[in-house]
């Protein structure tokens, strides 16, 4: 076993930090050298994915399953965007690496060059399928029919701004569901989201601490939750609802890990409230209210990670 690349002490971790990087790592490694891509935390796969699609030797990709460092999701996403590009690769998963599941699954990787699971117990479903013919999948063929005739237009701030190949759906693929693509701008967003006046910012702030929910509000907006992120949250949330009422959306995600960050705070309150049972009614800019104080979309959270801003 030989590490390709070393712990970096300047920046206090071993991880591949971009494209070039993974770039520039993959050249000094043997084209023909069995490789274990190591996975335990969450990871931009476009770093090495490029890479990994011209290696010739046969590829491990190799996670933890734990809760406290996610591999597991980091591997899918991986693996995601390696078939995607057409790329060859084993899966192996493992909480101890001790079992015996994880012991037989490498130990026939490093025999054979590739190791595959169990999928018997899937099946196709035919149109005559039993499943089919009951309430709730007649309900689901009813959904489906509905959506291919009317479409339920998908709406996302700046596709692929965070270079997860996992995320990006082709147009095709897309478009063949009745699911088309809506590609919005961020900086759209921002622009939207300073429209939103801070008495209606509070106003959407209160609805939600009226009810109960409790925020635990820090000083330093660095490394603590404060009131006025939430607030711009706020603003967010009712800017996600305009554009989608524009656009005719039936969902929107927004990518703000490496598109927002340096300009706004996070959108996971947003994004989670916007699609919750019980939800500010949010006005248009005339006052009109165009989201009732229940949810009519569905919003898609595309990573999370701790709200916070530019120092």
């Amino acid at each position: 076993m030989k590490r390709a690349h070393e712990y970096d002490a300047a920046r206090g971790h071993g991880f591949i930090s971009s494209q070039k990087e993974g770039s520039e790592l993959f050249a000094k490694i043997d084209p023909e050298a069995p490789l274990i891509v190591l996975l335990t935390a969450w990871q931009y796969s476009h770093h090495i994915a490029p890479s990994l699609a011209k290696h010739k030797g046969p590829v491990l990709l190799l996670a933890n399953f734990d809760g406290t460092w996610p591999g597991l999701v980091g591997m899918l996403c991986m693996a995601g965007s390696l078939t995607s590009l057409g790329v060859e690769y084993s899966r192996l998963w493992s909480q101890t690496f001790e079992d015996d599941f994880f012991k037989s699954g490498l130990a026939t990787w490093l025999k054979d060059g590739k190791l595959s699971h169990d999928t018997s117990y899937l099946q196709d479903v035919a149109a005559n399928h039993a499943l089919l013919q009951t309430p709730a999948g007649q309900a689901g063929q009813q959904v489906g029919e509905y959506i291919l005739k009317n479409k339920a237009i998908l709406g996302l701030f700046d596709t692929f701004c965070m270079g997860m190949m996992n995320g990006y759906f082709p147009v095709k693929a897309l478009t063949d569901i009745g699911m088309p693509l809506e590609s919005l701008s961020q900086s759209a967003l921002l622009v939207e989201m300073e429209k939103v006046p801070q008495s209606l910012r509070e106003d959407c702030l209160k609805f939600y601490e009226d009810r109960g929910m409790t925020f635990m509000f820090g000083s330093d907006d660095a490394t603590e939750l404060t009131r006025e992120q939430v607030l711009e949250q706020c603003a967010m949330m009712i800017a996600m609802a305009r554009f989608t009422t524009r656009f005719g959306l039936s969902a929107v995600g927004v990518q703000y890990q490496q598109g927002l960050k340096d300009s706004c705070a996070a959108s996971d309150f947003a994004e989670g409230a916007i699609g919750s049972t019980e939800r500010f009614p949010i006005p248009d800019e005339d006052g009109s209210i165009i989201w009732e104080a229940s949810p009519s979309l569905a919003s898609t959270k595309w990573i999370w990670a701790p709200p916070f801003r530019r120092p």
